[in-house]
């Protein structure tokens, strides 16, 4: 069945396919193509003593770029919102730690400065808080409104017999069932 959904494919979709696959196979082993590299090796790369050292620092911020790349293309698809959300914000971290890296490898001094250190040190735990925030404030205006809706639906169900809706032999049976249900009902919702 795969076989002939891929073959009624357009050829561009073909070469994207595998274009993205080759990427994600270069990503998956980036991290260690250093280690087929010559370790003599004298000649300097990007002020790295050698390629080897060159591909070693850079073949993990690589794979972090695909793979926050794959995870804010993979939530365009997705339509419920929660893992939508998880997978955007995986991915712009992930998107940051490579960005972080890259510019640490083409800096042109030895190191980074301090500040630049604490500054992402300060947003990449900022980002962990204000994501729990924004969950704890999303379920606790999920209960709220949930209390709200059993607090209409509990005044719908008094109203009932002041309109006139019950019948006046079921009167008597309807008012002790709903004080069970309504006594139940704040029960369950005082905690």
């Amino acid at each position: 069945m795969i076989k002939k959904k891929y073959k009624a494919l357009p050829i561009e979709t073909k070469v994207l396919i595998v274009l993205v696959g080759a990427i994600i196979v270069i990503s998956f082993i980036a991290p260690y193509i250093h280690i087929f590299l010559s370790k003599t090796s004298k000649d300097k790369v990007f002020g790295f003593n050698n390629l080897r050292a060159f591909t070693y620092a850079s073949g993990t911020p690589y794979s972090l770029l695909i793979c926050s790349s794959l995870l804010i293309l993979a939530s365009k698809y997705i339509f419920e919102r929660v893992p939508k959300i998880c997978f955007k914000i995986c991915g712009h971290i992930f998107l940051y730690s490579s960005i972080y890296q890259f510019i640490w490898i083409f800096w042109a001094a030895s190191d980074l400065p301090k500040p630049a250190y604490y500054s992402s040190i300060a947003i990449l735990s900022l980002i962990p808080i204000l994501i729990s925030n924004k969950i704890y404030s999303r379920y606790h205006l999920g209960i709220e409104k949930t209390k709200q809706s059993i607090r209409n639906l509990i005044s719908f169900l008094y109203s009932l017999d002041k309109e006139g809706f019950i019948k006046d032999e079921k009167l008597i049976e309807y008012k002790k069932q709903r004080g069970t249900v309504t006594h139940k009902t704040i029960l369950d919702n005082e905690n």
